[in-house]
């Protein structure tokens, strides 16, 4: 399973790699954090691919699911809060 989360983060992490300003502009109208903090969607996909990096080479493994859920959860309640 984490080479499936480490394939996962490092592909969709090099999709927004390729128009990164465009996604962080885009990323910035419906997560919460990145309607607050502006550099959050340019770091986003930083993040992601660190999360790939990390399952990859089985780091912390521990602290690398933590970080997973806190992000994902985040993103996720960003998400739903444009849908009321």
């Amino acid at each position: 399973m984490r080479y499936f989360m480490a394939g996962f983060f490092i592909v969709f992490s090099f999709f927004k790699f390729l128009d990164l300003k465009g996604f962080a502009e885009s990323y910035s109208m419906y997560d919460i954090l990145a309607m607050k903090v502006n550099t959050y969607g340019f770091i986003y996909p930083f993040i992601e691919l660190s999360l790939g990096i990390a399952y990859l080479t089985n780091f912390k493994p521990t602290y690398t699911n933590a970080v997973t859920i806190a992000v994902m959860g985040l993103s996720s309640i960003g998400g739903n809060s444009q849908r009321d």
